[in-house]
């Protein structure tokens, strides 16, 4: 018994249409899966980004906080007559 090879090639395109719209479906769940995930990625990133960038800037307006005391202290100090030995003692050794 022969069989129409038209049927067979109409047949098994559409087979294989089947199967590849199955994976077609498959690899758009999973694209839809790894948008949200790299959107989730993205924000977590940003939100450390400026966590990092706010404390950086902390840190920075911190430390020229204290240069700018430390210069205002040894002016007052060398104003009023202090003598420091920074190197003995971070304080004032005496008044002259």
């Amino acid at each position: 018994m022969r069989t129409d090879p038209h049927r067979e090639i109409t047949q098994l395109r559409t087979d294989t249409d089947r199967r590849f719209k199955k994976v077609d479906q498959r690899f758009e769940r999973m694209d839809k899966r790894f948008e949200q995930l790299r959107a989730d990625m993205n924000q977590r990133l940003e939100q450390l980004y400026r966590a990092i960038n706010t404390q950086t800037w902390k840190m920075i307006g911190g430390i020229g906080l204290i240069a700018v005391l430390d210069r205002l202290i040894e002016r007052i100090r060398t104003l009023s007559g202090a003598t420091w030995d920074r190197e003995r003692n971070p304080m004032p050794v005496s008044i002259e």
